[in-house]
């Protein structure tokens, strides 16, 4: 607590706010971030997301408020080049204003929660109905052992939402990752009917539809593409996720 006092008081060398309280700590905490954020999307907390990173945000803007200061005060009292001193001050306006832009964004993204009400991972295939027109809908894992996965499900207009479900809840449709028509697509490769890959963070993964859905008669399929987002699905019996 001492070295975080001198931070904000501007006691500290100007290289060891900028280089290690600055670059080193916020990179630790993005990454730490967006690492929490995945293992809890995997555990399935997917309902109680939008509050962990309502607090991971605090958190962040926080962590950046002491940053910002203590590194404008040690420029403030640095003796050396003063080009050093003024590209400090000036970094931490580019990233105050570049954190004030993203918190903004998510801000007019984060209105509502993303949890699909009623489903999960355990139970998103009994909503799940490829057609011919859209053969692709089904919930497609890496390994058919996972008890979680990306449900691909039927939009208007020949889209298809991904969104991934888990034991914990699924996403709503268009809220994990953007509509897409898949073929043609440079985020999806399309390798047979029942396996693709998609883009994420790390290069492309492959999934696989584990069970192989009927597909349902060309007559339904404006009814479901229409009514999987809008109209109440029949009830089914609540399964169990292991």
């Amino acid at each position: 607590m001492r070295r975080v006092a001198k931070l904000w008081k501007g006691e500290l060398s100007l290289a060891e706010a900028f280089w290690l309280w600055g670059v080193v700590g916020i990179l630790a905490i993005s990454f730490g971030g967006q690492f929490l954020i995945t293992r809890l999307i995997l555990a399935g907390f997917v309902s109680g997301l939008l509050f962990f990173s309502y607090v991971l945000i605090a958190i962040g803007i926080g962590y950046l408020v002491l940053v910002s200061v203590g590194i404008w005060r040690s420029a403030a009292q640095y003796t050396g080049l003063r080009l050093w001193s003024w590209a400090s001050r000036g970094m931490v306006i580019a990233v105050v204003l570049l954190n004030a832009y993203a918190l903004t964004i998510v801000a007019m993204h984060s209105r509502e929660d993303t949890s699909d009400p009623g489903k999960t991972g355990c139970n998103i295939e009994d909503y799940l109905k490829p057609t011919v027109e859209q053969p692709f809908v089904g919930l497609w894992k890496n390994s058919c052992s996972d008890n979680f996965g990306l449900a691909i499900d039927a939009q208007k207009d020949g889209l298809y939402s991904i969104s991934f479900c888990g034991p914990g809840g699924c996403f709503k449709p268009g809220t994990y990752r953007r509509n897409t028509r898949l073929a043609g697509d440079p985020d999806y490769k399309i390798v047979d009917q029942n396996t693709i890959e998609v883009r994420g963070l790390d290069g492309f993964s492959r999934y696989t539809r584990c069970s192989k859905p009927l597909v349902v008669a060309s007559s339904e399929a404006q009814s479901n593409a229409t009514s999987h987002t809008d109209a109440p699905q029949p009830s089914a019996p609540v399964k169990v996720c292991r």
